[in-house]
């Protein structure tokens, strides 16, 4: 049975073409208004994404389907026990919000999907781990055509220029799976217990590769294939959760990784945007190592590789890179003149496109003290191969894993087989996401409307803004009763405020705000007759009455459903053109709260 009341403090909305759903209370709280809101989308995940990844597994391993699943469902068993309570209760939350929104769903399959990217990460690379065999000696049956996975820099003080803010950038780069592209999701998190934060994640999945929180720390989640790998810990969703709800500082951030057992290898970008701090901490399940930027320079990055050789960029400690040797089949790595030699073998498979590395170096050079939004968003989207000193076209895709590998990815296809009804399916890695922030501000720039993402442009939004309970919502004129996705339940308190934008429902007339044409009245058959034209109307329900809106209106307790929008028009074209010639739009804030 629904429950209103958690779902009350909660919305999933779209703002230009960003889907947004915001949670807020305890872990099991925000779970179920997570599982509620997103139910059809997460059975997408469940039912036809996990069998991709099934497929996947069974590509790179050489074994059958059923095989495959397996593992998976073994990887999955051996991690439960690490899970901290706070997400188990989260998961529960999500598979009873699914169920009471009649999309019925195990918590089985929710651990599951959750262990999707770590098992990816695990089984991506030669001389993976095995459920019961650990790690060994064992080649990938299919030499994926791409297996590189995220980038991230930050910059600060005089690197930036200006007021010296701490900027922080990431690319989220995988694999375009049946079902992903367009149920990409921004999440927005209110626990009660924890700092507000955003991350970039599916439906159902509880936390993926990083965002920033209201303390101004923020996070970025690298593949970094290391021998030392296992289920047997806590993986990159849960990392990347734990440090957003707890954490403001570099030092905590080591803190938790030293704390909770870990899995896959993974690099993390860490910052503290407040007291200027940041470092890469490179994971396995035996070492973290961390790799602080080198004296003098305010700006660090990373990508896939490891970087953490005593003597290279300033970094002195555990040399992980003789820990990727074997899985990223590094012929030599004795010498840094040597490993950085290895790297840069164009016929090596399974290296991970550590020209970004190279890349990311000559940016931070060329644009050190004037690192602005417009040139970070120009990093982000660079398409320069150093290795090759060639750019990848536009729609061009790297030849292999180092070979025209850019920092804005795009790699060729691959081809899996699942069972049906999904049967046969191409995929391939670029930019999922792309985000730039200034986490002390809280302002950020998100692309995600492509793939590669940043070919879709970036929609700036606010931290603070979105964990208040007010939306922004743009409403069109041409479009007649637009669903803004907002659910009203009985004894919500709603505002609707204009802020900004012009319409006309009649270009001969001119245009007007939300409050429309004083001189002309709506007639029979228009959204609503006797109130001025072109003014904004709503309604709760699809059937519900029509009420008269303007530049602000607050709406009655008692009313139960979707809110609707829309101008006071024509709705049928009775004396004309109706919605066909209407032009603009106006956005309103919307603010729900609850006693």
């Amino acid at each position: 049975m629904k429950n209103e009341k958690i779902l009350a403090k909660a919305s999933f909305t779209e703002q230009n073409s960003v889907k947004i759903l915001k949670m807020k209370g305890t872990p099991y709280e925000m779970g179920y208004q997570h599982g509620y809101l997103l139910a059809d989308k997460i059975s997408v995940m469940i039912n036809t994404t996990i069998q991709a990844t099934i497929a996947f597994i069974s590509l790179a391993t050489g074994n059958d389907l059923n095989t495959s699943e397996e593992r998976f469902n073994k990887g999955q068993a051996d991690a439960e026990p690490f899970l901290p309570e706070e997400f188990k209760l989260e998961m529960e939350g999500i598979c009873a919000g699914c169920n009471d929104a009649g999309i019925p769903v195990t918590l089985q399959q929710i651990l599951l999907w959750n262990t999707n990217y770590d098992q990816w990460c695990i089984y991506g690379h030669p001389h993976y781990w095995h459920p019961t065999e650990g790690v060994g000696e064992r080649q990938l049956a299919h030499d994926f055509k791409g297996a590189g996975g995220c980038s991230s820099f930050s910059a600060w003080d005089g690197a930036v220029g200006g007021d010296g803010n701490m900027i922080f950038c990431k690319d989220e780069d995988n694999f375009n799976m049946p079902g992903q592209l367009e149920n990409r999701t921004m999440f927005i998190a209110d626990p009660d217990e924890g700092y507000g934060h955003m991350f970039l994640s599916y439906p159902g999945m509880i936390g993926l590769d990083g965002g920033f929180n209201n303390a101004g720390f923020e996070m970025m989640t690298q593949l970094n294939s290391m021998k030392d790998e296992s289920m047997k810990g806590c993986g990159i969703g849960i990392f990347t959760r734990l440090l957003l709800t707890h954490v403001n500082t570099v030092e905590g951030a080591i803190e938790i990784f030293n704390e909770y057992p870990r899995c896959a290898g993974i690099a993390y970008h860490v910052a503290d945007s407040i007291n200027k701090k940041a470092a890469i901490v490179e994971t396995s399940t035996t070492q973290v190592a961390v790799r602080y930027p080198i004296v003098g320079q305010n700006y660090l990055y990373q990508a896939n590789n490891s970087n953490c050789y005593p003597g290279w960029l300033g970094y002195e400690g555990y040399n992980m890179v003789n820990d990727q040797k074997l899985v990223n089949e590094l012929s030599d790595v004795s010498t840094i003149e040597a490993w950085q030699a290895s790297l840069r073998d164009p016929n090596n498979k399974y290296v991970q496109a550590p020209s970004r590395v190279e890349r990311y170096g000559e940016l931070m050079k060329q644009h050190d003290g004037n690192i602005t939004v417009q040139i970070a968003q120009e990093i982000m989207s660079d398409r320069y191969d150093p290795y090759t000193q060639k750019t990848r076209g536009k729609w061009e895709t790297s030849v292999s894993n180092n070979i025209l590998c850019t920092i804005c990815a795009l790699y060729p296809d691959d081809t899996f087989t699942a069972n049906p009804p999904l049967g046969e399916f191409s995929a391939h890695i670029a930019n999922m996401w792309s985000l730039f922030a200034y986490p002390k501000g809280e302002d950020f720039w998100l692309a995600i409307n492509d793939f590669p993402a940043e070919y879709g442009g970036y929609v700036q939004f606010n931290l603070n803004e979105l964990l208040n309970s007010s939306v922004a919502y743009t409403v069109q004129a041409n479009i007649k009763w637009q669903d803004t996705g907002i659910t009203i339940n009985r004894g919500d308190h709603v505002t609707i405020i204009y802020t900004e934008g012009e319409w006309t429902a009649n270009p001969a007339t001119g245009f007007v705000d939300a409050n429309g044409n004083s001189n002309l009245k709506a007639k029979s058959g228009y959204t609503l007759p006797g109130a001025n034209e072109g003014a904004l109307c709503g309604k709760i329900g699809a059937e519900g009455d029509v009420f008269l809106i303007g530049n602000a209106k607050e709406i009655p307790e008692g009313s139960l459903g979707n809110l609707f929008l829309c101008i006071n028009d024509d709705l049928n074209g009775e004396y004309g053109p109706g919605f066909a010639d209407n032009e603009g739009a106006v956005t309103v804030s919307i603010d729900v709260g609850t006693e």
